[in-house]
């Protein structure tokens, strides 16, 4: 696919697309042969990622809901042609399943789409957030070659406007001294720096290279109340996420250029007890707890 910035393109056919994404970054570091793995086995979604899936679908793109999930019944058929009540363990409960993520649906619970379309009610009242949505285009996606390592590179965002990007999280804990720690741990400041390198590279020459676009994170609160709070990634962080982004995607150029995937290590690794326990038992002595 050729760089450039493209609209409606369907979140099944984006994942086909054959290029480096944010979401290579955490396999690869940990090492290529788990990145070769995820790639060719794929991932099994959580319940978690299905109901951010929903919430994103409900707020972004209501239209396309009916080809993206399936709403479970309240009651089914047994094998005898009895009605039961719809349970997910269940033997019928789960074959229902099996046939909905068969044809590339996401089975999901009415009161999950309640409480997914609550979040999204929320969201729309927030003040910022209500701002940073109004006149924006959704779910674009941007196809770029990176500069240095000449690998195709993509990215989806959520929210995309000339003068700003954001992207929507459905999280615990949205406060901010919760949401600092969590943004850290899942990379979300890995996305915002591949992301809006990527923008730039996709349309070099279109916008001063000094110019900054903020990248904004639209925090909803999984359970009710579902408050929301709205953060800008901050410039520190944003470099930090591209020293990080700028490693693995080496890594992958480096690998796929051979075609080889290591492990963590093909050596005899030294290993020593954590030095608190040599410590313990060296100079305090044997401890039967």
């Amino acid at each position: 696919m050729k760089p450039g910035i493209y609209e409606k393109i369907p979140f099944s056919d984006y994942l086909k697309i054959d290029a480096f994404s944010k979401s290579m970054v955490g396999p690869i570091l940990k090492s290529p042969k788990h990145l070769k793995y995820e790639q060719e086995q794929g991932v099994e979604p959580s319940a978690g990622m299905d109901f951010g899936s929903l919430v994103d679908c409900l707020l972004l793109e209501p239209a396309v809901f009916d080809s993206r999930f399936v709403i479970l019944p309240d009651t089914c058929q047994d094998a005898k042609g009895n009605t039961i009540n719809f349970t997910r363990q269940a033997k019928d409960g789960k074959e229902i399943i099996a046939r909905i993520i068969a044809v590339g649906r996401i089975p999901i619970g009415k009161p999950e789409v309640k409480r997914a379309n609550n979040i999204v009610a929320e969201i729309k009242k927030h003040p910022t957030a209500a701002a940073i949505l109004e006149g924006c285009k959704t779910q674009v996606t941007v196809i770029w070659t990176d500069p240095e390592t000449g690998i195709l590179c993509k990215g989806r965002f959520d929210i995309f406007k000339p003068d700003r990007f954001a992207d929507l999280k459905v999280t615990d804990n949205p406060h901010p001294g919760a949401f600092s720690k969590v943004a850290g741990n899942l990379k979300y400041h890995v996305q915002a720096a591949i992301y809006h390198d990527g923008f730039f590279c996709a349309t070099e020459g279109a916008y001063p290279q000094e110019w900054k676009i903020p990248f904004s994170f639209i925090a909803a609160e999984a359970g009710p109340p579902h408050d929301v709070v709205t953060y800008d990634m901050q410039e520190e962080s944003l470099d930090a996420g591209r020293v990080i982004y700028r490693d693995a995607l080496q890594k992958y150029a480096d690998c796929k250029a051979v075609n080889q995937w290591p492990g963590y290590s093909d050596f005899a690794e030294p290993l020593d007890i954590p030095q608190w326990l040599r410590h313990r038992i060296l100079f305090e002595g044997v401890n039967d707890e």
